[in-house]
């Protein structure tokens, strides 16, 4: 009891520090869009930190990392703390066709579904309210730190935590969900617990971040810039088609690798 009681307070302790980060930021850039604006100063901050998304998030994220090596870091080494450890090659390859697939299964499930037209309506306006920002700002801030960062709060130290208390399976779902509700938005905290369950498997499986890290980045990569890039000129049979081969090269690298087992 006495060590569950620990880890659901060194959990706490990370979110806090995840909150306080994100309302720090928040205020200084929403102090800077507010000072010398004239008229409606709230309007003026809102229309800032819009326009400033993709930075803050930016920000944020390198903040939160930052807390977090901090936090840990007497306790333990940064590489054991993060589970960093190579992998070959192949083994990036089947985690990028993965995430690929799983990303476009995602935005064709979002499109094929009969999704009241009011909760898809609050699922675009808060994917545009975070996709303020100059290409740069928005592809370091999606595709670079934000998997980066939340595979080491959620798989690493969340995740990581809580199995060593629970059992695997409750240790899953209860960082799972803390995954997903931390996305806010009910469609999107639908899917990303959908994702985290995947990711804390995949991270389970190779036992590094890298392993999750690397399908991280690649499902922001696809559905954040290319399936929008190719969404207008595209019909869906190229998506299926290449959800299929990913899907395929997934379930015949899982075969192949349980086989070596």
């Amino acid at each position: 009891m006495k060590d569950y009681l620990k880890a659901l307070f060194r959990i706490f302790l990370v979110l806090l520090a995840y909150f306080i980060s994100q309302a720090l930021i928040l205020t200084l850039f929403a102090a800077a869009g507010g000072a010398g604006a004239e008229g409606d100063i709230q309007s003026a901050m809102s229309r800032f930190l819009a326009q400033k998304a993709s930075l803050i998030s930016l920000l944020h994220n390198l903040l939160l990392i930052a807390v977090m090596l901090a936090f840990y870091f007497k306790k333990q080494s940064v590489r054991d703390m993060v589970a960093i450890s190579p992998l070959p090659g192949r083994e990036y390859l089947w985690c990028a066709l993965c995430a690929a697939a799983f990303s476009i299964a995602v935005s064709l499930l979002l499109t094929l579904l009969p999704i009241p037209d009011r909760l898809m309506s609050s699922y675009s306006d808060s994917v545009a309210a975070s996709s303020g920002g100059t290409f740069p700002e928005r592809f370091i801030a999606t595709a670079v730190l934000a998997p980066v960062a939340e595979e080491m709060l959620f798989r690493g130290l969340i995740y990581g935590t809580l199995r060593s208390v629970l059992r695997r399976p409750a240790a899953l779902l209860l960082s799972c969900a803390i995954f997903g509700l931390m996305h806010g938005q009910l469609l999107w905290v639908i899917y990303a617990f959908l994702m985290g369950a995947v990711l804390t498997l995949i991270y389970d499986k190779y036992r590094t971040l890298l392993a999750s890290m690397a399908f991280h980045i690649a499902f922001n990569i696809t559905g954040s810039f290319i399936l929008p890039a190719l969404s207008g000129g595209m019909s869906m049979l190229p998506l299926l088609l290449a959800m299929c081969l990913g899907l395929w090269y997934s379930v015949r690298h899982i075969r192949a690798y349980n086989t070596k087992g």
